[in-house]
């Protein structure tokens, strides 16, 4: 029997010098074949192994083949055991037999293929414990075998992972005495999806119709003519008196009059600046952002960054714009009599003057730290928490986003990153905003 080895035979086994071949083969004669791929994997290991326990066995390895092929490159491993090594790499066709030669578990093949088309008379087997590399050799009618556990050499760990493994231990202790930082939304999640709404078109048939009705409603007044003649009768006299007495003052008629021509020239106008104000606000957005510990210690003199691009306006929502004041019509002039009227009523002064005088006066104090949003070609945003116990949140202020016109569906990423003063280096972190 022909036997190549795997190259983790050699790094998780016992030594092959050792192992009873005979007995794990059942026959009376094993060659252990070493092919060129062979040796260089074991080189590779013993010079950039993932750790020292690799290195110093795969060194071992290389020993043992060399001490074994010192003077021939055929040798005696032990009674009925013997070793070759080959130093030509396989001409097969890679191609052709859907190896490729970029991937070192088929070189292993082709030495094993090139040895079987050079002599058809042996049984060749391949020793491993790769699922990957047993499948490859089932496909190429390869037997396979695979030593028993047995045969392992204990897990021992080296002096590199033992070091590692007291780092992290070291490393998970800080970490558990210090603050765990992040931003979300209010429900706790950094995702937050908003229904698009579509803007609405001004309706100019609509604002016309509503100009009308407010013409009807609203009617200019009578403007009196002032006669310099006297009465001629007494009656005459009284009626005249009546007249100025309950009608409207002829200068008074006449600056309403011209107060109301004005609010029907800029009707439309308003109209338009009101829908322009509700069109805003459907690409307007409430943003409410928080800053979480979920450390096992509170953080002090947190600071937070945040990063949003561009395509919208992003405000406080105590600096958002008002909404346009839509003048009402004006108001109808007081008659004569009705000036005399209000000049009869009693002035009502409140009881409790002194009360009031001496009334506290209470500073209005906003429960939220405010933040600081610039401009630039996108926005940043900066907020300041003094400290922060663990367990808890402390919500930003409330943001406006409106997008901009005219407003489309879109998802964007804001980045952050918060520093506190007990945190060896700043969290850093995305939210995310999708409106659909």
């Amino acid at each position: 029997m022909v036997v190549f080895l795997d190259t983790n035979v050699f790094l998780h086994y016992r030594r092959f010098t050792e192992i009873d071949w005979l007995a794990v083969a059942g026959e009376r004669q094993v060659t252990i074949t070493f092919p060129p791929i062979t040796l260089r994997e074991l080189n590779e290991k013993k010079d950039g192994g993932a750790s020292q326990k690799i290195k110093r066995r795969a060194q071992a390895a290389l020993m043992d083949i060399e001490r074994l092929f010192r003077s021939e490159l055929r040798a005696t491993i032990r009674e009925g055991v013997f070793g070759e090594c080959i130093t030509s790499e396989p001409q097969i066709d890679f191609a052709a037999h859907q190896l490729r030669t970029d991937i070192q578990d088929d070189w292993l093949i082709a030495s094993v293929l090139e040895q079987k088309r050079r002599d058809g008379t042996q049984h060749y087997v391949l020793v491993t414990a790769d699922l990957g590399l047993k499948l490859k050799c089932r496909a190429h009618k390869i037997e396979v075998l695979q030593l028993s556990d047995d045969l392992k050499l204990p897990e021992e760990e080296d002096s590199e992972a033992k070091r590692i493994r007291l780092l992290e231990a070291e490393v998970l202790a800080l970490k558990s005495t210090i603050p765990e930082l992040s931003l979300s939304f209010v429900d706790g999640t950094s995702l937050l999806r908003l229904s698009f709404k579509e803007e609405m078109p001004f309706d100019e048939r609509n604002a016309i119709e509503l100009l009308e009705e407010a013409k009807r409603t609203h009617k200019k007044l009578r403007v009196r003519e002032e006669s310099s003649a006297e009465p001629e009768t007494v009656s005459m006299q009284v009626a005249k008196f009546l007249e100025q007495l309950h009608g409207y003052h002829p200068e008074d008629a006449k600056r309403y009059n011209e107060d109301l021509e004005e609010y029907w020239g800029c009707f439309i106008e308003n109209r338009k600046k009101q829908h322009a104000y509700e069109n805003y606000l459907r690409r307007s957005y409430p943003i409410k952002i928080g800053v979480s510990n979920d450390g096992t210690a509170p953080a002090d003199d947190i600071v937070v960054h945040m990063h949003f691009p561009d395509g919208f306006f992003l405000c406080e929502k105590n600096e958002f714009p008002e909404a346009p004041d839509l003048p009402a019509p004006p108001d109808l002039p007081l008659k004569p009599s009705e000036k005399w009227q209000n000049l009869s009523l009693p002035v009502a002064y409140p009881s409790n003057l002194a009360a009031l005088r001496d009334a506290p006066v209470v500073a209005r104090m906003d429960a939220k730290r405010s933040l600081r949003i610039r401009k630039t070609n996108s926005f940043d945003v900066d907020f300041k928490v003094r400290k922060l116990n663990h367990g808890f949140t402390e919500e930003l202020n409330e943001m406006i986003l409106t997008l901009n016109a005219p407003a489309t569906r879109t998802s964007f990423q804001v980045d952050y990153e918060i520093h506190a003063a007990n945190l060896p280096k700043p969290r850093r972190g995305s939210l995310h905003i999708v409106i659909e």
